[in-house]
C-alpha cells in the first residue's frame, strides 16, 4: 500500500514590518503628554499642570505647546536660580539626550506645520501678501485724512463768525494730533514686521 503523502502547507508572505507611524502633535491623555516627555504621569498631573502647563479648550494637549512652555519655564527657573542649568522643579531633562531629541523633532515639526498651513491658505486664497496689505491701508489713512482735513471748515461753518475761525483751528489741531497718532501705530506695527 503506498503512503499518503502529507498536504504542503502554504507558504504564508511574512508582511514587512509596518513603518512607525509619527507621533501626533496633539494628544489626549496626561499619560501620552508624560510617555513623549519620558516622565512620570505624576509628574505631568501634580507638578506641569500646577506650574501652568498648557491645554487645548478641547481637553486635549499640544506637544509643540508643552514643549514649548517647558522651554520658557526652564528658561524663567535658570533665570530664578541664577546658574546656568535648570532647577530640579524643572525637570533636569535638558541634559536628556532623548529629551533634546524630541524637542528637536518638535521644533521641525512645528515648522513643518507652520510652512503646510500658509501653503494651505495660498492655495485657499486666504493669505493676502504684505504689500496689498501695506498698499490698502496706506489708501485708506490718505482717504481718512482728506476726509479728516474737511471736517473742520465743515463744522465752523455752522457756528457765528466771532468763532469759527478759533473753533476751526482748534479742530484741526485735534484731528492732526489723532492722525499723528495714528501714523505712530502703523509706524510701530511696521517696525514690528522688520523683526
Amino acid at each position: 500500500m503506498a503512503k499518503k503523502k502529507a498536504p504542503r502547507k502554504k507558504a504564508v508572505k511574512k508582511k514587512p514590518p509596518a513603518a512607525k507611524e509619527p507621533e501626533p502633535d496633539i494628544v489626549p491623555t496626561l499619560t501620552a503628554v508624560a510617555k513623549h516627555f519620558g516622565v512620570s504621569r505624576d509628574t505631568v498631573r501634580r507638578a506641569w499642570r500646577a506650574r501652568g502647563m498648557p491645554v487645548e479648550a478641547d481637553g486635549t494637549f499640544s506637544l509643540v505647546n508643552i514643549a514649548k512652555w517647558r522651554e520658557l519655564n526652564n528658561a524663567t527657573q535658570t533665570r530664578m536660580n541664577g546658574d546656568d542649568k535648570p532647577s530640579e522643579a524643572s525637570g533636569g531633562l535638558e541634559d536628556n539626550p532623548a529629551y533634546q531629541r524630541k524637542k528637536v523633532e518638535l521644533k521641525v515639526k512645528q515648522e513643518e506645520l507652520i510652512k503646510r498651513k500658509r501653503e494651505n491658505e495660498i492655495a485657499a486664497g486666504d493669505f493676502v501678501p504684505r504689500h496689498d496689505v501695506q498698499m490698502f491701508f496706506s489708501a485708506l489713512l490718505a482717504r481718512l485724512r482728506d476726509d479728516m482735513a474737511r471736517i473742520p471748515s465743515e463744522m465752523a461753518s455752522s457756528f457765528p463768525s466771532k468763532v469759527r475761525s478759533e473753533l476751526e483751528d482748534q479742530l484741526k489741531a485735534r484731528l492732526e494730533l489723532c492722525l499723528e497718532t495714528i501714523y505712530r501705530q502703523r509706524n510701530k506695527i511696521g517696525d514690528i514686521q522688520k523683526k
